[in-house]
């Protein structure tokens, strides 16, 4: 059986095949509690009356939306937040690397950076200048090395930081308007840092296959049912996601 103690003992990952079976299942418990209480969030926030969201003007094809959210945002995401949990050189370049990938994916947060425009060479020029950065940067052994040392003594700390970050992303398509309701954005961002959270434990614990997975599946589930309010309610619920 998993010891409470053990599970938070960051350094060390879990090495029984039963340990990981057990840890995995109590972590899909966690996440499908996690989502039972985020489908009435959804119905909630989209029953409010009057209230405006943030315009987000990109917009994609309910196919190219079920392909970005099952596997795009889980695999790029994990490569940002959960990958470098674990320090090493590569690991923290391919994190780096991961999060210019996804601010290309949305323009509309490189407009904010670049002063918009369709630039879309100027852009690949800047990802692989920043790539460049990252890559020279690394090459400094005192940087990495005090780099390691901070991982290596201050886990919970890398976690937290990683997990606020997380849920910062997620947060943008929850962005209020109207006067009154910015405590939704609050909700919304206590509740990504939690799963933030079971996901950085699956990763430190068992694997970052694992974390991706679980991360798929539960994305999967969130798809499926903004799927289904959407065609039974008539009500677009897809710019949750």
């Amino acid at each position: 059986m998993v010891a409470f103690t053990e599970v938070f003992n960051f350094k060390n990952p879990l090495f029984t095949i039963r340990e990981k079976i057990v840890f995995l299942l109590i972590s899909l418990v966690l996440l499908g509690l996690a989502q039972l209480s985020f489908f009435p969030i959804l119905k909630w926030i989209k029953s409010i009356p009057d209230v405006k969201f943030v315009e987000i003007p990109v917009q994609i094809s309910v196919y190219l939306r079920m392909i970005q959210v099952i596997v795009i945002s889980p695999l790029i995401e994990e490569m940002i937040f959960r990958l470098p949990l674990r320090f090493s050189k590569p690991n923290l370049t391919i994190s780096i690397v991961s999060f210019f990938i996804l601010l290309l994916l949305h323009y509309e947060v490189l407009n904010v950076f670049l002063f918009s425009g369709p630039f879309l060479s100027f852009r690949l020029l800047l990802l692989l200048f920043l790539i460049s950065i990252v890559i020279i940067s690394l090459k400094f052994t005192s940087i990495t090395n005090n780099l390691d040392k901070i991982w290596h003594n201050k886990p919970m700390l890398i976690i937290l930081l990683y997990c606020i970050a997380f849920s910062m992303i997620h947060i943008r398509r929850f962005e209020i308007e109207t006067a009154g309701y910015y405590y939704i954005g609050i909700i919304i961002l206590i509740y990504y840092f939690l799963v933030g959270i079971i996901y950085s434990l699956i990763r430190l614990k068992v694997g970052i296959f694992a974390s991706f997975v679980f991360h798929a599946a539960y994305n999967s589930v969130v798809y499926l049912y903004v799927l289904y309010l959407t065609l039974r309610e008539g009500r677009n619920y897809f710019e949750f996601l």
